[in-house]
């Protein structure tokens, strides 16, 4: 933090923001102190703009350290493990819920929509730029929307992390690929304000550990913390700074801990009700006969005196030989019976329904537009498909954001230097569902032929109808 003893600029003071109060003094030590009764002056609160003051997370406010952020992020990862989510994904409902959420994202595909408009004196250059990053990201060596469904997970992680490699072809810098590495490969170093200054990561052959949730003193001593523009970082939902992010699959953990625990009760009761038991009774003058063993001879004990078991006993064990095999023989007047369980567990198929409904309505905000629905009308499902559509525009700009502000800034930046950086791409990937594309072309339709809509505007109008944006010949006014 910059020292405030001294007098600052006179650039900094000309932007010092200051607060007036007529609540508290300044005492001659420093500290507010309560005005005085009849203080009639009022004393000045004075903070600098460009100084950051706050600490960020849960940090020690009285020092100012680098700090490697642990794995987990929230309370359920930090209790019961960070992998806890990726046991979550084993489940059917939570794996289906994440995987329409990633599909109806990049469904449309990535578009990529110049920085300047028609008529703009920098549109020619931001098409040059606009096609040059294209190329970069076609000819990568692992397909874009492949390592976008990857990054994707952040949804269930909260962060996805992915390394920039970049090689020297033709006298460019160009992005070879984009590569998601394992979450426990990498971690982000805050300081306290939980500003990323770098990531540490796992190299190979340097033997150096990736020490979370500690301090580090000197990072140049450090030989595996990397600058954090060497990544493209794809963080959901991000909290109070925290470049890790929140996981989506966090208010369905009580549904999905309940269902993981109900399984084994249900195979419980499978195992013993699905198929019909078998029920004996024995003759009213049954009495004990000796027990034999496996060869059918008499089991004396130590005493050389014969071994007797009861009836029902022995009607135990030729029920349970019977229940193993295909035919028995009981004495006369044994009453053998099937019992069948009424019913077909109900409960434990209308708990698992219930279950599945929370984690749906907890992971996708809705229940109807991907689930059956028991007596729900069209507009229901409707209004449902509208509020995963939210989502799912949510998802497109986190991944948008990620684009242009880790691969395609640094991209222009290298290759064109630091003033072409404004015109790096905007990152379309449409903004309109298909459900919703007949509606929205026709309205389109009738705004183009009521000449409401300018050739400057079609290339936008081309990304919300999620189709291929047109280049510069094809955006011409309507005759």
């Amino acid at each position: 933090m910059p020292d405030e003893t001294s007098p600052p600029p006179a650039a900094a003071n000309a932007i010092t923001e200051e607060v007036q109060t007529g609540l508290l003094a300044v005492s001659q030590g420093g500290r507010l102190v309560p005005a005085p009764p009849g203080m009639k002056h009022t004393s000045v609160i004075r903070a600098r703009p460009d100084i950051e003051y706050v600490a960020g997370g849960s940090y020690n406010w009285t020092a100012s350290y680098l700090r490697a952020l642990p794995f987990y992020v929230d309370d359920v990862t930090r209790d019961f493990g960070d992998d806890l989510y990726e046991r979550m994904l084993l489940d059917g409902k939570v794996a289906s819920c994440i995987h329409t959420l990633k599909m109806g994202v990049l469904a449309q595909g990535v578009s990529l929509v110049p920085a300047a408009t028609r008529g703009d004196p920098a549109h020619s250059r931001a098409i040059e730029l606009c096609d040059f990053c294209k190329r970069n990201l076609d000819n990568m060596i692992d397909p874009l929307d492949t390592v976008l469904y990857d990054l994707l997970d952040c949804a269930a992680f909260g962060n996805r992390v992915a390394e920039q490699i970049y090689a020297l072809e033709g006298g460019q810098l160009v992005l070879k690929t984009l590569k998601p590495k394992p979450r426990r490969s990498v971690a982000f170093v805050v300081d306290v304000y939980t500003n990323v200054v770098g990531m540490l990561g796992l190299v190979p052959g340097q033997g150096a550990p990736i020490l979370v949730d500690g301090m580090i003193g000197s990072p140049d001593q450090i030989p595996n913390l990397l600058p954090r523009a060497k990544f493209a970082v794809a963080t959901f939902r991000r909290k109070d700074g925290d470049p890790r992010g929140q996981s989506i699959l966090r208010p369905a953990y009580n549904a999905w801990n309940i269902k993981s625990q109900l399984w084994g009760q249900y195979l419980k009761y499978l195992t013993q009700f699905a198929s019909p038991s078998v029920v004996g009774v024995t003759p009213e003058q049954a009495e004990e006969s000796p027990q034999l063993d496996s060869n059918g001879n008499v089991v004396l004990d130590d005493n050389g005196n014969p071994v007797l078991v009861s009836p029902e006993q022995l009607l135990l064990t030729a029920l349970l030989q019977f229940q193993n095999g295909t035919a028995a023989a009981f004495p006369h007047g044994t009453s053998v019976q099937p019992f069948q369980m009424q019913g077909d567990g109900q409960a434990f198929l209308r708990a698992f329904e219930l279950l599945n409904r929370e984690i749906e309505q907890a992971v996708t905000g809705q229940a109807l537009a991907t689930s059956e629905g028991e007596h729900q009308s069209r507009a229901a499902s409707e209004v449902h498909q509208d509020i995963l559509g939210l989502l799912i525009a949510h998802g497109k700009t986190t991944i948008a954001e990620m684009l242009r502000t880790d691969v395609l800034r640094p991209l222009v930046r290298y290759n064109f230097g630091p003033d072409a950086e404004t015109l790096a791409p905007a990152v379309s990937l449409s903004e309109t569902e298909s459900h919703d594309f007949a509606q929205n072309a026709t309205a389109v339709g009738a705004l183009y032929q009521a000449g409401y809509l300018s050739p400057s505007q079609l290339v936008e109008t081309d990304a919300m109808l999620g189709l291929p944006i047109r280049t510069e010949g094809g955006v011409q006014p309507l005759a």
